[in-house]
């Protein structure tokens, strides 16, 4: 990581003694007052929105430094990976890369890559001081092939990517004591990680279309498989997600667009868990496949109001995991949950620079996983949101 860094400072000390240096920078922002409450408990206001910065820099007519800033603060959102619901998340990404081009269809870009993720799970856990919050440190690489319509390029992109999670603040209680764990598992979130990712954008008559796929492997540091008989094993967890996601777009009039992302995940994991109290072994505890739809139709309301509505259905089956009753009774049926989501947003131009922005949402989440202890399956959410959104 530091020998990347160096060669990326080095590369901009020496290229930014050339005449040809510009800066190019760019900034987006949208920054709300947002409601939020999980149904069934009390609400809470606060700041939400997102900020992206990037301070461009040209150094001649192929190369270019694109250092990235990118912040998102969100209320009341389910995250699979965590198995559990935060109240609040704040996304930190930074990254600084190094793009070439090669010819007007070749182009590749190396990067250094961080992110830091505050994650508020309880309204008494100290923002900042998270359980779940986490860090990346990584490097990626890309290379994109340019195809052009009607002049417009339409990239073809190969990545790579390799990163190290750590969890800072999470440590397993069971670790606290070796007799139990054979010194094992003191950190058993952290984990290094290696992504491919294949991007493709395409005009197919009037529909513009986006197909994405992704593969990250992870190799867990300090996480073990469990025995039939809940002992902790000597093999370390493995995961491999698959994503796959289509975004097809396409005009119907001015001013009024169509639209629908389709979202599929395969998650594979030799992870597996041991219920000591209802002496259950369960192998694969972790793996599952979803499937989301997200059709949305944005169109002028009045003038040049903005209204946008979406509405999207997510399916999830869990391969090995089993429902439970809300008293820890197993069936044998598989876990699955449904997740419906609906929406609208508002936007209105001021000037060509800004906007005022407001949104509404509802989401229902319904699973055959009633045990509830640990892990909230069963939520509904409302949120609501007015700010301003900018652009330069």
């Amino acid at each position: 990581m530091k020998k990347l860094f160096t060669v990326l400072t080095v590369l901009f000390l020496v290229t930014t003694a050339k005449a040809e240096f510009k800066l190019i920078p760019l900034f987006d922002a949208d920054i709300r007052l947002a409601y939020s409450s999980v149904l069934e408990s009390s609400g809470g206001y606060a700041g939400s929105g997102w900020i992206f910065f990037m301070p461009a820099m040209k150094l001649s007519d192929n190369d270019y430094i694109l250092p990235v800033f990118n912040i998102n603060v969100s209320l009341s959102e389910r995250v699979i990976e965590e198995e559990t619901l935060f109240l609040k998340r704040m996304n930190n990404l930074g990254s600084v890369a190094y793009k070439h081009k090669f010819s007007k269809e070749l182009e590749a870009k190396v990067s250094f890559d961080t992110k830091y993720n505050f994650n508020m799970e309880t309204k008494d856990e100290p923002f900042g001081k998270g359980l779940y919050d986490l860090y990346d440190i990584g490097v990626s690489g890309s290379v994109s092939y340019n195809f052009f319509f009607n002049d417009k390029p339409l990239p073809l992109m190969l990545g790579a990517k390799y990163y190290q999670r750590k969890y800072p603040n999470y440590t397993s209680l069971g670790a606290t004591s070796a007799t139990i764990t054979n010194g094992k598992e003191f950190k058993p979130k952290d984990f290094n990680a290696a992504a491919f990712t294949v991007d493709y954008k395409t005009i197919i008559a009037s529909f513009f279309a986006d197909l994405t796929y992704n593969l990250v492997c992870k190799n867990y540091l300090d996480a073990y498989t469990r025995t039939s008989n809940g002992e902790i094993s000597d093999t370390i967890r493995l995961d491999t997600a698959h994503y796959v996601t289509l975004a097809v777009q396409m005009p119907v009039s001015q001013g009024t667009l169509a639209g629908m992302d389709i979202d599929y995940a395969l998650y594979a994991s030799n992870g597996s868990i041991y219920d000591s109290t209802n002496l259950v072994f369960t192998d694969e505890y972790y793996a599952f496949g979803s499937l989301a739809f997200k059709p949305y139709y944005s169109f002028n309301l009045i003038g040049d109001l903005n209204t946008a509505l979406f509405y999207q259905v997510l399916f999830r089956n869990y391969k090995s995991r089993k429902a439970r009753s809300s008293s820890g009774a197993y069936s044998a049926d598989n876990q699955s949950d449904l997740e419906n989501t609906i929406g609208v947003s508002l936007k209105y131009p001021i000037d060509k620079n800004f906007n005022l922005v407001a949104g509404v949402s509802y989401m229902a989440a319904d699973s055959n996983m009633k045990f509830q202890d640990f892990v909230k399956y069963n939520f509904k959410i409302f949120g609501a949101s007015a700010g301003v959104s900018m652009s330069f």
